[in-house]
């Protein structure tokens, strides 16, 4: 930020000198030295913050894929188990398949596209990134709510089965002569304990994923806002395009950051909804 700091201010001082020479060339020429450095700036710090959440990413979905036998056997419902089962295996392929193979390239293709519409000054390619933006918001969204329908109605169900099963066990040890009342009472308290076991699981489970989404997610939140206010800064002294340009690149960390959001709550809701 720094350096893009001084590389505003020279575009602004060389803006103001080149405007006391005849001809355009002495202006447009230090302009676009000025743009190219920032944009390769960008670009870098870009594509090195782009490896870092899919890294981020690939680690969660590690855990998860560690996480799914663990949690399988202190499910209490056999079918509530199975159906979390197969659910996060559907929503850890949605992840790597849908979330880190499409929409990731996605975005660094939209902040490229900006980029370079801001450089040409005619708007040539607005439509392009406002078509590209909509698609990511789109999938993004598409994905949180397909899947998370999905849960809540098997989820919904699958609970209920067990139940079901539960109090067809309690009713049939009630009825032996004799030690029906203990192996109720022993029955209550085992299922309790496995109730108890799973939450607690699952809520460490969720402070995990919390943990570490967290330092990512206030990397990307800072980028972004840096952004935008260097934006804001320049966009008086300097060339709009140099300012558009920076505020591209806010929107851009703006999308990694739901991203990085998505991914989380993917997770988390598939976690809470069984515990």
């Amino acid at each position: 930020m720094k350096e893009l700091f001084l590389l505003v201010l020279a575009g602004a001082v060389l803006g103001s000198f080149s405007s006391l020479f005849e001809g355009k060339q002495v202006r447009d020429a230090s302009f676009y030295m000025v743009y190219l450095l920032a944009l390769a700036l960008i670009l870098k710090n870009f594509q090195s913050s782009g490896e870092n959440l899919k890294a981020v990413i690939t680690s969660l979905v590690a855990f998860m894929r560690i996480l799914t036998p663990s949690y399988y056997l202190a499910a209490a419902g056999a079918s509530s188990a199975v159906m979390f089962y197969q659910m996060l295996l559907l929503v850890i392929l949605a992840v790597e398949k849908l979330l880190l193979a499409l929409v990731l390239p996605m975005i660094h293709i939209y902040l490229l596209i900006a980029l370079v519409n801001d450089l040409s000054g005619e708007e040539i390619l607005s439509h392009m990134t406002e078509l590209l933006e909509t698609c990511v918001n789109g999938l993004l969204k598409s994905s949180l709510g397909v899947l998370v329908g999905m849960q809540m109605i098997r989820n919904l169900i699958a609970p209920a089965l067990d139940s079901l099963r539960q109090m067809a066990l309690w009713r049939t040890a009630e009825m032996i002569p004799g030690i029906g009342n203990a192996v109720n009472a022993v029955t209550e308290l085992v299922a309790g304990s496995a109730v108890l076991i799973r939450n607690c699981f699952g809520v460490t489970a969720m402070l995990v994923l919390l943990a570490a989404g967290m330092v990512p997610a206030v990397q990307l939140l800072v980028s972004g806002l840096s952004f935008r206010l260097l934006a804001a800064a320049a966009q008086p002294v300097s060339d709009k395009r140099i300012a558009g340009c920076l505020a591209a690149a806010g929107k851009g960390y703006a999308m990694l950051l739901r991203l990085l959001l998505t991914v989380e709550v993917l997770f988390l809701l598939t976690i809470a909804i069984l515990a």
